[in-house]
């Protein structure tokens, strides 16, 4: 077996290898090597060069007319593409999946797919032929494994293809990309989710397309589901006012921020203090406005009690300190009559 593999291992590495059945000899092409006549390998092993006359006929032929287009295809994907038999063997690969799993091509050729896919075993390979017996591809996320050790995740497009046999084709997409952006996303849309204040995002025209919990908790609603596709000025005292702010903000390069009421679903007031900033496409187009609430309800109240108990203290000195007036005028008109104190 050893001596197969390695002969096989030979004869990929930059040659293609088609089998003519009428003459029963294998011929090998060298890919690189343009219209110069291959050579040609009998059943003793014996090895001639084709003439160019022979060569040009063969060219023709619609067996090698078709076997040229299927490399060109192959080796044009974009994707990492494996050829493999039903049972697993590797027996053609495009340049992409060299450079994905960065193997030799010759090293790829001795190889299964079960080596390639993590977790991969004949009864994986048999749930995908049962699948392909009703669809005309199985697509499945996994990771593969690189020749250091490393992992990527991938998308994989699974089908079959009909060469000298029947044969199944691995297409596979590196998705490291994706996977790190909803990873980021996920987590994101978590911070969001669980963060203290309220965040909403509206769209040009003022309509929400994102609340968090915690703006729902603070108007008083049990899900933010509810105030989606409502108008956020609305929530707002003065629609003109809010409407002045959204203009302001999707104009300004900068976070705006005020401190308003906010009609709570009881009917009550909210205090809130609101950061609102231009919400831009990743062209820089203004597509709507963001906002950030952050209750304040308990701190105006506090304040509002400060307020009064200042006021109520300043009218108190103001008091004493007319009693004190008073009493220094009356003792002034006393030392004036020349009346002694204490009478």
């Amino acid at each position: 077996m050893r001596a197969v593999l390695s002969t096989r291992q030979r004869l990929f590495k930059g040659m293609l290898m088609t089998f003519d059945k009428r003459l029963s000899k294998t011929m090998r092409i060298d890919l690189t090597a343009g219209d110069k006549p291959p050579l040609e390998e009998g059943p003793g092993g014996s090895v001639s060069s084709l003439t160019r006359m022979d060569w040009q006929q063969r060219r023709k032929a619609p067996e090698y007319v078709a076997r040229s287009r299927y490399q060109e295809l192959l080796q044009s994907l974009y994707d990492a593409a494996l050829v493999t038999r039903l049972t697993g063997e590797i027996i053609d690969v495009n340049a992409r999946a060299v450079e994905f799993l960065h193997h030799e091509r010759a090293d790829l050729f001795v190889m299964t797919i079960y080596e390639i896919i993590s977790g991969a075993d004949e009864t994986l390979m048999k749930t995908l032929l049962e699948n392909l017996d009703r669809e005309r591809f199985s697509l499945i996320q996994a990771y593969c494994l690189r020749k250091d050790g490393s992992y990527f995740p991938a998308e994989i497009a699974v089908s079959r293809l009909r060469l000298d046999e029947v044969c199944l084709c691995f297409f596979i997409r590196d998705i490291s990309w994706r996977v790190e952006t909803e990873d980021r996303l996920r987590l994101e849309h978590q911070a969001l989710q669980i963060a203290g204040n309220g965040i909403v995002i509206a769209d040009q025209d003022g309509r929400l397309v994102y609340a968090n919990p915690a703006f729902a908790r603070m108007l008083g609603y049990d899900h933010p589901e509810a105030l989606i596709e409502g108008d956020i000025r609305d929530f707002f005292p003065s629609r003109e006012a809010a409407n002045h702010l959204m203009m302001q903000v999707k104009s300004d390069e900068q976070t705006w921020g005020v401190e308003t009421a906010m009609r709570h679903s009881s009917g009550r007031d909210v205090y809130v203090q609101v950061s609102a900033t231009c919400n831009r496409s990743e062209s820089g187009e203004a597509v709507g406005v963001v906002f950030s609430f952050a209750d304040i309800t308990e701190h105006k109240r506090t304040q509002d009690q400060m307020q009064v108990a200042h006021a109520a203290l300043e009218r108190k000195v103001d008091e004493q300190a007319a009693a004190m007036a008073e009493l220094r005028e009356a003792a002034a008109d006393r030392d004036r009559a020349g009346v002694p104190a204490g009478h």
